[in-house]
């Protein structure tokens, strides 16, 4: 298939192809870290509601045995 190209030509295109798939995977690992991020930011924005939560129920029932 390639025979038809220089020989330095034949010997970057899977150079080339390996480069261009790296940055692809590149790619996608740093979209995914953003997206990653972002859901682990949500997460302890929503533990630290529970836990503030938790102590003002824990508060309100001590307050009604008194």
């Amino acid at each position: 298939m390639f025979s038809k190209f220089p020989f330095k030509i034949q010997l970057a295109i899977p150079v080339i192809v390996t480069i261009v798939g790296l940055a692809v995977i590149a790619g996608i690992f740093f979209v995914g870290s953003a997206k990653n991020t972002a859901v682990v930011a949500d997460y302890l924005l929503a533990r630290g509601n529970h836990d503030i939560t938790k102590e003002i129920n824990a508060r309100i029932l001590k307050a009604k045995e008194f």
